[in-house]
């Protein structure tokens, strides 16, 4: 079954989401926040339908988990926005909405006579949020952006990566998601603005930018330092390069050495463990409080690192993370996918929500809000939508209105 209801926040704004998967994410969040979600798809649907992997492994334009991930909490309605008609449903629908989203190249929407200017001008209180790779305007502009080209020119692939390989990038896309997240943050915000000025305005969100501001102060670096960071197993600190991610038994854990005054006594722990059950004997007596970081050099470091590590490979990551919390020393296992479906703490709080899917004739188990919220939860009131599942209800709800008089809801 679906969450049951609940009091939402944007219960009062409707969304025309016209983004493909680089957009998606975004008209999701503002679905699990309340806000009625159109997602306007091309005849044949959404092209992100056919991205697998497919429930049941039958690859079919109702069953991708990769569209399901983004596309939940949206109503479906087709239509062709290269045609007259198709272009001026859409106007029509705009006048009545709040926020339109897209991820077309710069210059289509114009084209067709649906950018801001020409939404704006039935709808002066319209935000609407254009996503592309590069930005719309730029010597980049008309650049194609597939996830790894905008790994590749944000730094991200950089850092990711053995010290003597070269660069690799991450096994799961990040341009979409992180492009959906801060598009909707953007959205929030302009709508709070509406709020207080009755005025909309267009969001332009390069998705090389969106991935360039998740690198924090590694650029920050370069830029008043000259330093550059360097991908690989350990991480750089001041001088020396680091080991942060202890290979164990059955995975690996994360852990962190300290020096300097006040951190370095959180070794001391962590040696005593290791020395009763018979590791680290060439650790024994360091003083870590009197070691100044910037006079580390590499030989000290790699010689403690190589007497920590017997010490992990040794145990399982549940002795070890139990060990640690008896110890209170902060360690914490690397978690599959699957330890995180299993994890105690996710299932106290209910983080996996299940949603009925009538099409497969059974729950479905979601991950949950991305927050919990005292008033207005955000969780998953629908399904994602079939292709086109809901065109007749929306047009019909257009042709009350016009029938009615209803003005633009801005």
């Amino acid at each position: 079954m679906s969450e049951p209801a609940t009091e939402a926040l944007l219960t009062d704004c409707r969304v025309l989401d016209c983004a493909g998967e680089l957009g998606a994410l975004c008209g999701r969040i503002l679905g699990d926040l309340g806000a009625d979600v159109i997602k306007i798809e091309p005849p044949g649907g959404d092209p992100a339908r056919h991205l697998g992997p497919f429930v049941g492994e039958v690859a079919h334009p109702d069953r991708s988990l990769r569209f399901w991930a983004a596309n939940a909490n949206k109503r479906s309605a087709v239509l062709d926005l290269d045609t007259t008609d198709g272009a001026e449903l859409l106007r029509r629908l705009a006048e009545r909405a709040h926020i339109v989203v897209d991820s077309e190249a710069p210059g289509v929407m114009a084209r067709r006579g649906l950018d801001h200017a020409a939404l704006a001008g039935c709808n002066p209180g319209m935000i609407t949020v254009s996503i592309t790779p590069f930005g719309e305007d730029g010597p980049r502009s008309r650049w194609r952006g597939p996830d790894l080209v905008l790994a590749a020119t944000s730094g991200q692939v950089h850092l990711n990566g053995d010290e003597d390989r070269p660069p690799v990038r991450i096994s799961i896309p990040q341009a979409a998601p992180q492009a959906g997240a801060q598009a909707a943050m953007a959205a929030l915000i302009a709508r709070h603005h509406w709020r207080r000025t009755g005025r909309g305005q267009h969001i332009d969100l390069a998705v090389q930018e969106c991935l360039t501001n998740t690198l924090l102060t590694i650029t920050q670096a370069w830029d008043l330092t000259g330093r550059l960071y360097r991908r690989g197993a350990r991480t750089g600190w001041g001088p020396i390069l680091q080991r942060t991610i202890w290979s164990c038994r059955d995975g690996f854990v994360a852990w962190k050495w300290f020096v300097g005054k006040q951190r370095g006594r959180r070794n001391d722990a962590m040696v005593a463990w290791m020395r009763d059950r018979g590791f680290g004997e060439a650790l024994a007596g360091e003083d870590w409080e009197g070691y100044d970081l910037m006079q580390l050099t590499q030989e000290m470091v790699d010689r403690w690192e190589e007497a920590f590590a017997p010490f992990f490979a040794a145990h399982t990551m549940d002795e070890l993370y139990q060990g640690a919390i008896d110890r209170r020393i902060m360690l914490c296992p690397v978690s599959t996918p699957a330890a995180i479906r299993a994890n105690e703490q996710l299932a106290f709080r209910r983080f996996f929500r299940p949603v009925r899917h009538p099409e497969l004739q059974r729950d479905v188990e979601y991950p949950g809000p991305f927050a919990q919220m005292s008033a207005g939860e955000p969780v998953v009131r629908r399904r994602p939508p079939l292709i086109g599942e809901h065109t007749d209800e929306v047009l019909a709800e257009l042709a009350a209105d016009g029938a009615s008089g209803v003005a633009h809801r801005s």
